[in-house]
């Protein structure tokens, strides 16, 4: 990947967003950060116990202190892949500690998030009303909220936005196949089943902003798509070999029957659905101030009369057109949590901040790369904060 025209003069946003992580990653540990949230203290209990086997094991995950979560027939996680846990026991075994390694790793890729939001937006608008971007929406309230857990979301962020600027990217260069790839894999990794929505945002993307549209180009995309059905096959097998009992026998009944189209309980078809949409569309909408608010009101003020050229209209459409996917997957399943669109809030609040800055650009004189060091103490303040907050929270809430 050519990063050779980001403009890190004399490496200061580097060196910025460097030592931000660094601090990160010592505070973490210093302040025996526990989140309060149920799902990141059994995660990073999951990583520590990850840690403890040798890598051979690393599929064959138990409950064990969760034992009420367990089939009678084996101890073994089968509702979930271990995808998430690959960097954090890596980092773990390197020596960095096992209780606290899944929630730096959720900063680095909160941190690599912002950068590939960053990467994006400078293909269609000014570089610095893009970086900008990344300091405005840190400040939204799903970005505050989910500033330090150890959940799936962070990884699936940023495996949606490399996917998207690797297909924006394509026309310039075949390698970024290998990005596309690479996210709709871990993505199937960390997610299972709930990995599909990529697959459509990919394919929306690519006939929204490439032209002229390959054929050869859509083949290779759709044997992409198609690889993850390997990768299930192999994670099968291995996982057999390790525990003798199926992974996703048990994973079907559980992710898909048990939970995605159980939950219709309405007499009144499609009403469930219609409810689910109304929840994921207003979540769209709060979990985006302060930036869809403003946004709106510059719309209303301007009679809806907007001038928009192509290029931008591009990026607002792609994004656009991803969070609705998101939205759209879930609704049809009925189920109704705010986590399961969590990339729809980022992709919608980017849309929203780019088209209020777009409108201001011209008074908007700073460079670059001041923007980019104001974004990583933005990111590092912010994050402390949280860290500091939940101080004692280890008494509480024991690991």
């Amino acid at each position: 990947m050519n990063f050779s025209k980001i403009n890190l003069r004399n490496n200061k946003p580097l060196i910025a967003w460097t030592l931000s992580l660094l601090l990160i990653s010592i505070f973490i540990v210093k302040a025996n950060y526990v989140a309060r949230e149920n799902d990141s203290r059994l995660y990073s209990r999951f990583t520590a116990q990850l840690n403890s086997k040798p890598l051979s094991q690393f599929l064959a995950l138990e409950w064990r202190d969760y034992s009420w979560y367990a089939e009678t027939e084996t101890p073994y996680v089968r509702d979930h892949l271990t995808g998430q846990f690959i960097l954090p026991v890596l980092l773990a075994k390197l020596g960095y500690s096992e209780k606290h390694s899944i929630y730096f790793v959720n900063s680095f890729y909160k941190a690599l998030s912002l950068f590939f939001i960053f990467l994006i937006a400078c293909k269609y608008f000014p570089r610095n009303i893009s970086a900008l971007m990344t300091i405005l929406v840190q400040i939204t309230p799903v970005s505050l909220n989910y500033q330090m857990r150890a959940n799936h979301e962070p990884a699936l962020l940023l495996l949606v936005l490399m996917a998207i600027y690797g297909v924006v990217k394509l026309n310039e260069n075949k390698k970024y196949l290998l990005l596309i790839l690479f996210s709709i894999q871990f993505c199937f990794l960390i997610k299972g089943i709930a990995f599909l929505p990529i697959i459509p945002v990919i394919f929306a993307i690519y006939f929204l902003t490439n032209r002229p549209i390959k054929i050869s180009q859509c083949s290779t995309l759709v044997l992409i798509s198609s690889s993850v059905l390997l990768t299930a096959l192999v994670y099968e097998l291995v996982f057999k070999k390790l525990t003798h009992v199926s992974f996703f026998e048990q994973y079907i009944k559980v992710q898909l029957l048990g939970r995605s189209f159980s939950e219709e309980s309405s007499s009144i078809p499609l009403l469930g659905n219609i409810k689910a949409f109304g929840y994921y569309f207003s979540r769209l909408l709060s979990y985006s101030l302060p930036w869809s608010l403003v946004a709106i009101i510059i719309m209303v003020k301007n009679k809806f009369s907007l001038s928009i050229t192509k290029r931008e209209r591009n990026f607002y459409y792609s994004l656009l057109s991803a969070a609705l996917i998101y939205v759209l997957t879930f609704s049809i399943s009925s189920r109704t949590a705010s986590r399961y669109i969590y990339p729809s809030y980022f992709l919608v609040s980017s849309v929203c901040i780019m088209f209020i800055l777009n409108n201001f650009k011209e008074k908007l004189s700073a460079k670059e790369t001041r923007f980019h060091i104001i974004s990583a103490i933005t990111f590092l303040i912010l994050t402390s904060i949280s860290i500091f907050k939940a101080i004692g929270n280890e008494a509480l809430y024991p690991h």
